[in-house]
């Protein structure tokens, strides 16, 4: 992350440091920024930041993440996630968006938004398609009957 670079992290008042090492399961009511190791379960109501020598061996559950280390598990974010140029996710990402910059790996599943809202998204922007595939279908349901 560069200096020109603002990650809002709503109030941050936990931090794994550097060469500190995590196991088991954190649950955290506000920010938490890892720049040691965390392997377990990662529950916050806010934000992650993963420091470029961070390393989280976790299922991670929050509202916004931001990877500049690593991550090697299942991420959960709600609102946003953020892949840095050096970061590495190495597992199945859930988000509402997603951010990547030149230079991360990414190897996993990536889910974004809810079906539902993906479905409201396509019939807006294809009103006419919608109707038509529906009375295709409709069709196609009397004449195999």
């Amino acid at each position: 992350m560069t200096n020109k670079e603002k990650v809002d992290t709503g109030r941050l008042n936990t931090i794994i440091g550097g060469g500190s090492i995590f196991e088991g399961t954190v649950e955290i009511e506000s920010s938490i920024r890892i720049d040691g190791t965390l392997k377990g379960k990662l529950v916050s109501s806010d934000t992650l930041i993963v420091g470029p020598t961070g390393v989280v061996e976790a299922d991670i559950q929050v509202k916004k993440a931001t990877v500049g280390g690593r991550i090697l598990g299942c991420l959960v974010a709600s609102d946003q996630t953020v892949l840095e140029s050096k970061a590495v996710l190495l597992g199945d990402l859930k988000t509402s968006s997603l951010v990547v910059h030149e230079g991360a790996v990414f190897n996993g599943n990536c889910s974004m938004g809810e079906e539902k809202s993906l479905l409201e998204k396509r019939e807006s922007l294809f009103p006419k398609k919608s109707k038509e595939l529906e009375e295709e279908k409709s069709t196609q349901s009397t004449i195999s009957l």
